[in-house]
């Protein structure tokens, strides 16, 4: 996810050498733990134990979590731990499809602007991810998930509608990582991306803007999802 320039800027300008870069891996190291669904919606994220856990002091913890912040991952609350981001169930509804509307914008530009050397990656990645969903591996499969949707995003070869769906992909991430383990979806998610992939291949952009929009919604009606999150 890329920092926001607002944050970056506020750093102070005296920190210490290295500082940005310790900041850095930690912003890494917590969005990784966000979004593969090992740190959930809800989670505390104290700065003491992150410091202590981390080996570092809480200065970089601490601009860390302001970064994630600004990229509305976690939420800072005065004189209480960060949190990562609950949303709220209406508001969740409202983003998912809004999510699945610019997934499926991006995937009718792709199937006409894509290369040949995209869409064979693409092919690629596809197997991975079927490998992934046989053997179960949820960790596997969410790194190989987020990086077949991000390359369709990129074959849209339009920069801006690339970037705003990927960032609302990401702020959503670990609720789809979630329904996906707890809905046990690997499989079949990995079966509407066959449609997505077979649609792009042939060049069908109406066909997998829908294929697309299928997925993202998820073949069940996401209230159960969202509904499932409330409990």
């Amino acid at each position: 996810m890329p920092v926001d320039a607002h944050a970056r800027d506020a750093q102070p300008a005296s920190e210490p050498a290295g500082a940005d870069t310790m900041r850095g891996r930690l912003v890494t190291l917590l969005e990784e733990e966000i979004l593969k669904g090992r740190l959930q919606p809800g989670a505390e994220l104290d700065e003491r134990n992150l410091a202590t856990r981390f080996g570092v002091s809480r200065t970089p913890v601490r601009q860390a979590l302001l970064q994630l912040a600004a990229g509305g991952l976690i939420e800072l609350r005065p004189r209480q731990p960060a949190v990562v981001v609950a949303l709220d169930p209406y508001r969740l509804t409202e983003m998912f499809e809004t999510l699945a509307g610019l997934e499926s914008l991006c995937a009718e530009l792709a199937a006409r602007r894509m290369t040949k050397a995209e869409l064979q990656r693409l092919e690629e990645i596809h197997l991975s991810i079927g490998t992934a969903a046989s053997a179960g591996d949820t960790e596997a499969y969410a790194d190989a998930n987020l990086a077949f949707h991000r390359l369709v995003f990129a074959a849209s070869h339009n920069e801006y509608l690339a970037e705003q769906t990927s960032a609302l992909r990401s702020r959503l991430q670990p609720y789809r990582n979630w329904m996906v383990q707890k809905m046990n979806r690997m499989l079949l998610s990995h079966e509407e991306h066959g449609t997505v992939l077979e649609a792009l291949r042939t060049g069908s952009a109406v066909e997998a803007g829908e294929k697309m929009r299928h997925h993202v919604l998820g073949a069940e009606n996401i209230t159960d999802m969202i509904l499932s999150v409330r409990r």
